[in-house]
């Protein structure tokens, strides 16, 4: 629910959603500073009685964030994979933060304490929108079933990413020492991402398994969740993917690429913090640092913006471009001696 304005002839409006409906509705009020005021009154009004009624229900007022998140799922025709995706990133972003908390008691403070919370971690700003907007579209669903009396979270509007400063790359020099410190999983680990590129999460890393090595093709087939194809084979260096099929042979029962003790790996944070500490490393590197370090080192070594684009499974090249480019300043030097000016003198 929100005001605006027409373009085309300047009216200010509400564009409002009626309990339980899904459409949008529309309510103008005209032209003018006056309209505008008449427009917010009436959705302060329209939030106090019919986006928020006067008199919710005792179950209403029970409604924790973690049931109704649970029965949201259970609702839900989810793939398992996309419901392990879900379930992750609420456990480890917003329960600690109001999972028990009574969503009648909830508001847009609490929402930027998960923000700042994932912040502090290091997490980029299209994870921490996503968390966040899973979070709206929860209490949305309560609000739309009668489970809730409101969406807290209803204001809440994605951030928008403005360029700014490079990400800090990590150095050769810190890479050796973090191997070298690491557990023998996080050394098989980093080996990964180094070689591929792919995020480090459940979605990517977690479930790359044996089975999705192609050797006949020379790749390995991966889900990319950002473009228009589920599954893409991702090619591999030849040395690398000899690794795997020496690591096939011996393992032949082996699932998961990454595993410890014979079981799958859900997160390695753990074990990549402690590989810093052992390698005397202060600064705040991240296990995604691998694969900043994968994308500039294709670019650097010449691959152009689409092709790194498809390998590191961005959306498009335009977001290939806007992350690494600027980190390219001795490409954009060499540009320059291809450049020819006439002698006008």
């Amino acid at each position: 629910m929100s005001v605006h304005q027409r373009k085309r002839d300047g009216r200010w409006f509400v564009a409002y959603r009626e309990r339980g409906a899904r459409a949008v509705k529309r309510k103008y009020f005209g032209l003018g500073p006056e309209a505008r005021i008449a427009a917010k009154k009436w959705e302060a009004e329209f939030l106090a009685t019919a986006g928020r009624p006067a008199n919710p229900s005792p179950a209403q007022e029970a409604m924790t964030f973690s049931d109704l998140a649970q029965k949201f799922l259970d609702a839900r025709p989810l793939t398992p994979r996309s419901r392990e995706c879900f379930l992750s990133y609420l456990n480890t972003h917003v329960v600690p933060v109001f999972g028990d908390r009574l969503v009648s008691g909830l508001t847009m403070a609490d929402l930027a304490a998960v923000d700042e919370t994932m912040t502090k971690k290091g997490r980029a700003l299209a994870t921490r929108n996503r968390v966040r907007s899973y979070c709206k579209t929860i209490c949305q669903w309560g609000f739309n079933n009668d489970l809730t009396a409101a969406n807290p979270f209803r204001k809440f509007r994605p951030d928008i990413k403005r360029e700014g400063k490079a990400p800090d790359l990590i150095t050769e020099d810190e890479l050796q020492a973090i191997y070298s410190a690491a557990a023998p999983h996080m050394k098989w680990a980093i080996e990964v991402m180094l070689n591929t590129g792919v995020r480090p999460g459940i979605t990517e890393l977690f479930s790359l398994k044996m089975s999705d090595i192609d050797f006949a093709s020379g790749g390995i087939w991966v889900t990319r969740r950002k473009t228009d194809s589920p599954r893409a084979l991702l090619p591999l260096r030849p040395e690398f993917l000899a690794k795997l099929r020496d690591m096939a042979k011996v393992e032949p029962t082996r699932e998961y690429v990454i595993e410890f003790e014979g079981l799958p790996v859900k997160r390695l944070q753990t074990a990549w913090e402690a590989a810093l500490k052992r390698a005397g490393i202060t600064r705040r590197l991240r296990l995604y640092d691998l694969r900043h370090w994968y994308a500039t080192t294709l670019l650097r070594s010449g691959a152009d913006i689409k092709a790194a684009s498809e390998l590191m499974g961005h959306s498009s090249p335009n977001l290939t471009l806007a992350t690494y480019y600027h980190l390219l300043e001795g490409q954009k030097r060499e540009a320059l001696t291809g450049l020819k000016v006439p002698n006008l003198g």
